[in-house]
């Protein structure tokens, strides 16, 4: 969110009005991943137990395969390289010019506020519910605001 605040104000300040978001957008998951694939590594960023996050039959076929803990890092690669997939594949579609980087907010905000459930994150005492689930709700908010903005600033100049 930092970083496309601080790119916006920047195309203000030298009065870029060029749309960049569709080529950030198909190299943001690249980078992300590779940052997962760090956690995976290092084991930071763990997973619950899969027995305290899944129903019992899903949990049983994780520990089958070997999975104690919920794979995070695992998932959120996977997640990654399905967006940059989609990204890629839809390079010509009319309709999501100028909005990939919108729909990146939209769908990572609230994959990380799904996925939260299954890390072994810090949560508020009384509710359970982590920093990153209201944070991944708010950034998919401000995509879907910007979405419509611009969709709405594309199609009222016809």
């Amino acid at each position: 969110m930092g970083g496309w605040c601080g790119v916006e104000i920047a195309k203000r300040a030298v009065s870029e009005r060029q749309v960049l978001g569709d080529e950030f957008a198909s190299i943001l998951p690249i980078g992300i991943g590779i940052g997962r694939f760090s956690c995976l590594v290092h084991g930071c960023c763990p997973g619950r137990a899969v027995a305290d996050v899944l129903p019992e039959s899903l949990a049983t076929g994780f520990q089958r395969i070997g999975f104690e803990f919920w794979p995070a890092p695992i998932v959120e690669i996977a997640f990654q390289s399905i967006f940059w997939l989609a990204c890629i594949s839809t390079r010509n579609v009319s309709w999501l010019k100028g909005q990939k980087f919108h729909l990146y907010l939209i769908t990572y905000g609230m994959f990380r506020a799904t996925h939260e459930h299954f890390r072994d994150t810090v949560r508020y005492e009384a509710t359970n519910i982590s920093p990153y689930m209201v944070l991944g709700l708010i950034v998919a908010m401000t995509g879907a605001i910007a979405f419509a903005a611009r969709h709405y600033k594309l199609n009222s100049k016809t």
